[in-house]
């Protein structure tokens, strides 16, 4: 029983030292430190309502956390708050007012799908407010009007740039017709996939192993039905809708600008979604040789022509467009962006090795989308993401998470490290544009 008080009065003690303590400091500066009515009036509280309203917006639409807590710090200095914000890819932390009156607020947010159109439409309320044009108190009310609005492209539009989007990817990966049609058809089959499970919040967090499984089972079947087949050039370019690439890249970004909580949780989901997908078709290639479907014969890589692959991009950058949510009088910039990205990178690994030609071909684009958006007054992201993601490394994450499952140490110790390095190669090239023609815009 004494070693159970002992404890507990030596916490009183010290409890009550340290308010003493406290209450000392803050009369000798003036003031009530254990005092913690908020300071706030009613016009702060309403520009504070804004900030938080935008911040969830942008968070839910895909932005990263530097140019969330960016653009929300610009905003409060706008409205004449002080604000302090934390942003992790599940919640946003911010807090007004001075430090020992401040007034704490935390939102809990789901990682949302990239909508650009929707970015473009928050930005532009940001820079009405910035200018006058709106108070707080509309601009909350053209927030949720944005957040409300539906998307803007229709089911059949999103469920054909699934099919175009992986059909490409083959392309890219160095697959015939056969791999071509195998990835289209799982592309399908994972955007109706996609659709089914937005009605059931539970079943979603199956996605990305039923994605898995579905890819490597039609890869497999279409191998049995077409004849020689690389299944896994079919496989990878099924899923490449799938792969966490571009959210690994955001994650060496933010721990790059120091914002090490949500880098570390983004690298981390990242990782788990490489797992889950590693996973799924580990499935889908176990039960169907238990099936007794036809063993698939490896084909060897076709050399695509020049004018076939800008034929490719320029096809994917529609399906991206779709994908992505951007208005379509962004398609040609989109194309232009997807273009300078693809071929700078693919001319500057001839030139100077893979990891300095994927940082070219991320400053090309970097570069140009921060001039672009300085030119015609948008965000950076509308063209920077489409063009990014053509140069993001998780095809070479699937391919290692398969060599481990097929017991390939080696091989799976190599493309994950190339995964690593290719990322922060374009991180290097996007701080590398950003220094040289630095983005007038947060977002």
């Amino acid at each position: 029983m004494l070693k159970t008080v002992r404890p507990m009065k030596r916490l009183r003690d010290l409890l009550d030292e340290f308010n003493v303590q406290t209450t000392a400091l803050g009369e000798s500066i003036g003031v009530d430190p254990l005092d913690t009515s908020p300071e706030l009036s009613e016009t702060q509280l309403e520009a504070a309502a804004f900030v938080l309203a935008i911040g969830r917006a942008l968070h839910t639409y895909g932005s990263p956390a530097h140019r969330i807590e960016d653009a929300l710090q610009r905003i409060s200095r706008r409205l004449g708050l002080r604000g302090q914000f934390f942003s992790t890819p599940t919640s946003l932390l911010a807090a007004f007012g001075d430090d020992v009156h401040q007034r704490t607020f935390l939102a809990r947010v789901e990682p949302g799908e990239v909508d650009l159109s929707k970015l473009c439409m928050l930005d532009r309320v940001l820079e009405q407010v910035a200018t006058g044009v709106l108070n707080p108190e509309q601009a909350l009310r053209e927030v949720r009007s944005i957040v409300e609005r539906p998307r803007q492209y229709s089911t059949a539009l999103t469920l054909a740039s699934f099919v175009v989007a992986p059909a490409g990817a083959s392309i890219f990966f160095g697959g015939t017709w056969r791999e071509m049609v195998a990835a289209g058809i799982s592309g399908l089959l994972i955007g109706m996939l996609a659709l089914c499970l937005k009605r059931l919040p539970n079943a979603n967090r199956l996605f990305d192993i039923l994605g898995g499984f579905t890819a490597s089972a039609v890869a497999v079947v279409c191998a049995g039905i077409f004849g020689p087949l690389s299944v896994e050039t079919a496989t990878l370019a099924g899923v490449i809708i799938l792969l966490p690439g571009l959210t690994l890249t955001v994650a060496l970004n933010e721990l790059a600008t120091r914002h090490l909580a949500s880098g570390t949780a983004r690298f981390m989901g990242a990782m788990t979604i490489l797992m889950s997908l590693g996973f799924g078709v580990a499935i889908g290639i176990g039960l169907l040789k238990i099936i007794s479907v036809p063993e698939a014969v490896s084909a060897a890589q076709f050399i695509t022509p020049l004018w076939i692959l800008a034929a490719t991009v320029f096809i994917t950058a529609i399906a991206l467009t779709v994908l992505f949510q951007a208005e379509p009088r962004d398609f040609p910039a989109i194309a232009a962006a997807s273009m300078l990205a693809f071929f700078g990178a693919r001319y500057g690994s001839a030139a100077f090795g893979p990891y300095l030609g994927v940082a070219l071909g991320s400053f090309i684009v970097a570069s140009a989308s921060n001039c672009l958006a300085r030119w015609r007054n948008r965000p950076t992201a509308v063209t920077m993401l489409p063009g990014l993601i053509l140069l993001v490394p998780g095809s070479l994450g699937f391919r290692s998470l398969s060599s481990l499952l097929e017991h390939d140490v080696a091989n799976a110790i190599d493309a994950g490290f190339s995964m690593l390095m290719i990322a922060v190669s374009i991180v290097a090239g996007l701080f590398v544009a950003a220094a040289v023609l630095p983005p007038r815009k947060a977002l």
